[in-house]
């Protein structure tokens, strides 16, 4: 994800990567969730179900 730099007292001239890139990862998690329902649980695998990790979201610079 890559966003648009800007002061912290302007963001309105940015774009935040960061954040955009949490908005992705909340996604991710409701899109694992909804995997994790429609599967069945007695399918021999453990888990069950496709899993999602986000283990870290590195970002911004100083302006």
């Amino acid at each position: 994800v890559r966003g648009y730099e800007a002061h912290s007292s302007q963001t309105d001239r940015g774009v935040s990567a960061v954040m955009t890139a949490a908005r992705l990862v909340s996604h991710l998690e409701q899109v694992a969730h909804q995997l994790s329902e429609e599967t069945p649980s007695d399918n021999g695998f453990t888990p069950h179900a496709t899993t999602v990790h986000v283990g870290v979201i590195h970002g911004g610079t100083a302006l």
